[in-house]
């Protein structure tokens, strides 16, 4: 177990990044929360504000003594990951060295390619057939490349983000229009999708931070979460806002994004992204199991509901959210 416990978030106002700071802090962690701007509400008690930019990792180590562990919940637009990521990557690895700490990163699924298995495991193979797939390769490579100068690091990686805050496809897609009684699907409805509801995917976070000091100098560990087909989705958020008449449920329309695309790059990196919809997947997550134990899980509809409520939806039922983040 860490018996230090203090952690530095880098990104602490993004939507995985807050949930960390919310569980860390909850849990009795000394947090540094490192972000460009203050917090809308005063923060708890043992959440120190780093008010520094990236651009001055000397600073924010700095800021942060003491921190023996570092969470990289930092994610750039999809349109600025070329030039953002590797140097995002490159700082939070120069602060975890001056640190001395361990560093954790938020890895997702997109090193598996456009060809991804039905079950994704930590010995499955990448596969850079993708521009996202090769820049999350190079971040991953950069990791190990690191170990030669004395870093610690672990990947956690995770399906698409649902739960809290705004950004993730749940909210600017699924559910955009739900006020006028329409569900957006990205896909077909029968394929199973790898989903996160981020109080549980925090908790797995603070769960792996607490043990860091008998895990290797790197390791992947992969998050189960929610695997879901559309229908068990979309049928979720029915259970949960319990309409008057049934939603109307269409599909996101990919040939006009991918027109779009061919003139507007913001489209373009969506349309990349619509294997992920099409191709079924999920995350084994057994290693981390052996790891912390029973993952922390909140059922589906009571995640779904507490979503909903988080977004401002009538008629969600808001869901216990302490036993969510502890759920197992």
């Amino acid at each position: 177990m860490n018996t230090h416990r203090s952690v530095l978030i880098l990104g602490s106002r993004g939507r995985l990044g807050a949930a960390l700071v919310h569980t860390f802090a909850t849990t009795g962690w000394t947090v540094h929360a490192q972000m460009r701007r203050p917090l809308d509400t005063p923060p708890d008690a043992n959440v120190r504000p780093v008010l520094i930019p990236m651009t001055e990792p000397a600073r924010i180590a700095a800021a942060a003594t003491g921190a023996r562990v570092i969470v990289h919940a930092l994610n750039p637009a999809y349109t600025r990951w070329e030039q953002e990521a590797m140097l995002l990557m490159q700082q939070a690895i120069e602060i975890a060295l001056r640190l001395n700490a361990r560093l954790i990163f938020a890895g997702n699924v997109y090193e598996f390619g456009a060809d991804l298995p039905e079950v994704l495991n930590e010995r499955t193979p990448f596969a850079a057939n993708t521009s996202k797939a090769r820049i999350r390769i190079a971040l991953d490579q950069a990791l190990q490349d690191a170990r030669s100068r004395g870093l610690r690091s672990l990947v956690l990686r995770a399906g698409d983000f649902f739960g809290s805050g705004r950004g993730s496809w749940f909210d600017l897609a699924i559910v955009k229009d739900l006020a006028r009684g329409t569900l957006l699907y990205p896909g077909p409805t029968d394929r199973a999708h790898a989903w996160a509801y981020l109080p549980d995917l925090a908790r797995a976070f603070e769960r792996m931070a607490d043990r860091e000091s008998a895990l290797p100098d790197f390791a992947r560990y992969h998050f189960a979460g929610h695997t879901l087909t559309g229908q068990m989705l979309l049928d979720s958020i029915e259970t949960a806002m319990k309409p008057e008449r049934p939603y109307r449920r269409k599909q996101l329309p990919w040939g006009l994004i991918g027109a779009v695309g061919r003139i507007y790059r913001p489209w373009a990196a969506l349309h990349e992204m619509a294997y992920l919809w099409q191709r079924p997947h999920r995350l084994d997550g057994q290693a981390l199991r052996d790891v912390i134990g029973i993952e922390p899980h909140t059922p589906v509809d009571q995640a779904i509901g507490d979503t909903l409520h988080r977004l401002g939806f009538a008629g969600s039922v808001p869901a216990d959210t302490a036993r969510a983040g502890g759920a197992a």
